[in-house]
């Protein structure tokens, strides 16, 4: 699967993003600039060469791809005045998800994963610079929790000697709830990617089911 095949079938470019959400790239761009909206996840330079009955043709183009769920977030920033109100949606949204797993793994030893209010505020700025349009599969706070979380208790299972039928189990959980989670990747970050090291080579490692 090339790159462009790859940013085509898994997110918006920046046009199909605009006239889905019914704006125009200004208005997505003044949003950006007011920290109210993710920059692209993506951005491609490419030098095109045509050739056809007229000729040869050659032109620039740069082109800006989207986490598909960034539909939504526009759908919400478009009710906002500002972006303290933007970040008071994401932080609950992921908060929400928090007391979530909390449930899933148990509150003391999910507690140990240290995921404060300090993280949160990380995360909003890695949303809004577009990271989690590239490594989660919507780009919104339920899948970057989710993202965060699993990593965190799998790297805690991870630096145990052994691992109980218990915390077997959890990791199991774990890496099932990353995988729904996190995003494919392109063809040329896979092996360097949290899904390699982190679902791949667990799941080779201990032989999870998929």
């Amino acid at each position: 699967m090339s790159l462009l095949t790859y940013l085509f079938e898994h997110f918006y470019s920046e046009e199909q993003l605009v006239q889905r959400a019914g704006i125009s790239q200004k208005q997505l761009q003044l949003w950006q600039s007011q920290a109210l909206v993710p920059l692209p996840a993506y951005r491609v330079m490419c030098k095109v060469s045509c050739e056809s009955f007229f000729g040869e043709y050659q032109e620039q183009q740069s082109l800006s791809f989207y986490a598909k769920g960034t539909i939504d977030w526009l759908q919400q920033v478009a009710k906002l005045s500002d972006a303290e109100q933007a970040y008071a949606i994401f932080k609950s949204e992921y908060q929400q998800v928090l007391d979530k797993l909390k449930n899933v793994f148990g509150h003391e030893f999910f507690d140990t994963i240290n995921l404060g209010d300090d993280h949160i505020t990380s995360e909003w700025q890695h949303f809004l610079n577009g990271t989690y349009g590239l490594c989660t599969k919507s780009g919104l706070a339920h899948d970057i929790a989710v993202k965060e979380s699993c990593i965190g208790v799998i790297k805690t299972l991870l630096a145990k000697q052994a691992l109980n039928e218990h915390e077997s189990n959890l990791l199991n959980t774990a890496v099932t709830m990353l995988d729904q989670a996190s995003a494919l990747f392109a063809p040329h970050e896979r092996q360097g990617s949290s899904r390699k090291t982190y679902i791949d080579d667990v799941r080779c490692q201990f032989e999870l089911s998929v």
